[in-house]
């Protein structure tokens, strides 16, 4: 499959066929992606336009395809579908993203065959099926959306998303009645009742379900919760992004508040070096992880160690917000009963 036939499909989406639709869409786009496509008043030329500049970027695809499915409001479907296409490739087979031409299949990741997943789900897989059936990865996918389909797998993960939708709701509506243990019980049976792929909802319901557990003083049950929350994130993100870094606070507060300082401690600093490799040392979450380690300190009895912590994030949030931020009080608080 080459890049034709990819702006081929798209064009039989109305949301890339329609003029309006279609600069909506790139409007949404990332500036780095939006501000380097080339105008064309022809449609064809339009889409293959914004497919070049999306293929010039690591996430141009993937940044495309949010749009579309924003635009569609399928997103169950598509991530349906998707799943049952990764449970198929391992990752090995993924492969890095390489200059603009050859074959879409062969020198691109993952990433392309979602997009064909939801062109697939929208245009009708009669039609993706004309496209070039002699291509294995194509055939192969036309045949899991034939079976999803067949199967009705994405009128039950509809309805089991919705139900996961209200079953939080309820959570959240107990948490502002300070229910904490009941919350903790909706929000952890939302997490139970996702339909696979949907790995950012499930990780909101879980750290939600945590922190209703942790209220409660329902450490035991807050925990494993945690655990599987920055599993997840790991698996998804890698081992050094901001997701991860606020799931090992999580973790390490949840340590802390037991009175396990030994296993808070290296949470906290894994946290708090994430967070410096990520947004440099003077950023405001930068500061909030130096206030969480100056605490633990602080509860163990280093005085020395924890002032020092305090006075860096007292000196990042002068410096961020000004002196008559509220977060600034909060460190002077914190340190004034060390002097």
């Amino acid at each position: 499959m080459n890049q034709t036939d990819l702006v081929e499909l798209l064009l039989e989406c109305p949301s890339m066929k329609d003029a309006e639709t279609r600069q909506a869409i790139m409007n949404q786009l990332p500036p780095h992606i939006h501000d380097v496509i080339e105008t064309s008043r022809n449609p064809k030329g339009q889409v293959l336009n914004i497919v070049n500049a999306c293929m010039n970027f690591e996430d141009g695809m993937s940044k495309l395809i949010e749009q579309i499915r924003f635009f569609y409001g399928k997103m169950i479907s598509f991530q349906t579908l998707v799943r049952r296409i990764n449970q198929e490739k391992s990752e090995n087979t993924e492969r890095q993203w390489q200059p603009i031409g050859g074959s879409l299949m062969q020198d691109r990741p993952i990433i392309i065959i979602s997009l064909l997943a939801l062109l697939i789900l929208f245009i009708g897989i009669a039609k993706a099926a004309t496209l070039n059936p002699e291509e294995p990865e194509v055939a192969q996918l036309v045949e899991q959306a034939k079976q999803a389909i067949d199967n009705g797998e994405f009128e039950q993960a509809d309805k089991r998303l919705s139900a996961a939708k209200s079953l939080a709701a309820n959570g959240k509506l107990k948490m502002t009645q300070l229910a904490y243990r009941e919350a903790g019980e909706y929000y952890e049976r939302a997490a139970n009742l996702l339909p696979a792929g949907n790995d950012e909802a499930l990780v909101l319901y879980l750290n939600r379900a945590g922190v209703a557990f942790s209220h409660a003083g329902l450490y035991d049950q807050a925990k494993p919760l945690y655990e599987r929350a920055l599993a997840i994130r790991e698996k998804v993100f890698g081992k050094e992004h901001p997701d991860v870094a606020e799931s090992l606070n999580n973790l390490a507060a949840l340590h802390e508040a037991q009175g396990n300082y030994d296993q808070a401690k290296p949470l906290y600093e894994r946290a708090l070096a994430i967070r410096e490799k990520v947004f440099s040392k003077e950023h405001p979450d930068v500061a909030l992880s130096l206030n969480n380690l100056a605490s633990l300190h602080n509860s163990q009895g280093n005085y020395d160690q924890a002032k020092s912590l305090y006075e860096r994030s007292l000196a990042i949030r002068e410096k961020v917000f000004g002196k008559e931020h509220p977060s600034v009080a909060t460190s002077v608080r914190h340190i004034n009963p060390l002097f």
